[in-house]
């Protein structure tokens, strides 16, 4: 899994995949470990885990960040990629019929463009957490002493990208776009024969990456916090294989000091 693609390319510019794009993640959301790189959405700081006194920090939304790009190598089936581009995808009103064929595609390149960013500033962050900080809740106050629960941070979203990809799977795509609100446009990759760039635009935007913190507690009071990084996210219907809406995977081992 570290070597996919679209892991290492969000991993590179410091935020972690949510797997399944969506409209619900954000900065502030509590996240339990459940062990075996899993982690759950369990609430909200400011609601959940609050400070004394001290507002929550604001957030700066829609900050203008530079493109994503991904690209790959092998053929993506099974990889993070296909499941990742399946909601954007959906919003477009691309049948999955459509869509399946990336799943044998070769050499696809991803680029996520006019992203914007939502997020807390660290420094804003710390004196929240510093200001006696309580657990509403004894679920809250146990995982936190044992140094399970992290707090999102920022967010990236869009709702533009283009895939770069073979003549034939970009003419499915783009024919299985139905008449929802977006801007469908191909045109030939100018690096390669027989290569189309097929790119999408409009609808709503979708978080599709993030970055979260490890809240480190000792002796039941808040110390400080780390980044963490190697996780994916998940928001997938509660009956599908085995993951709960809000589900994450993470890399315990993957952590580093929190920058801005």
């Amino acid at each position: 899994m570290c070597n996919d693609p679209l892991l290492r390319s969000f991993r590179n510019i410091g935020f972690n995949v949510v797997r399944l794009p969506s409209a619900s993640f954000a900065p502030f959301l509590l996240l339990e470990s459940e062990g075996h790189r899993r982690v759950r959405v369990v609430g909200e700081l400011g609601a959940d885990l609050t400070a004394a006194s001290a507002p929550l920090p604001a957030i700066e939304s829609d900050v203008t960040v530079a493109n994503v790009a991904v690209t790959t190598s092998s053929r993506v089936k099974g990889s993070v990629v296909v499941r990742f581009l399946d909601p954007f995808l959906g919003l477009l009103g691309i049948l999955p019929s459509a869509s399946a064929s990336l799943a044998q595609e070769k050499d696809v390149s991803i680029t996520i463009t006019d992203v914007k960013r939502d997020a807390i500033r660290p420094g804003q962050l710390a004196g929240y957490l510093e200001d006696n900080l309580s657990a509403q809740s004894n679920h809250i106050r146990r995982i936190a002493a044992q140094k399970e629960l992290f707090v999102t941070t920022a967010v990236l979203k869009s709702n533009s990208f283009s895939i770069t990809l073979g003549r034939e799977t970009a003419s499915q795509l783009s024919a299985g776009a139905s008449a929802a609100p977006v801007q469908v446009q191909v045109a030939a990759d100018r690096g390669s024969a027989g290569r189309q760039v097929i790119s999408f635009s409009g609808g709503q935007s979708l978080v599709f990456a993030f970055q979260a913190a490890r809240l480190q507690y000792e002796d039941g009071e808040y110390l400080d916090y780390a980044s963490a990084s190697g996780l994916i996210g998940y928001q997938r219907p509660a009956e599908s294989s085995g993951f709960s809406p809000g589900d994450l995977r993470l890399d315990d081992d993957a952590l580093e000091p929190f920058t801005e």
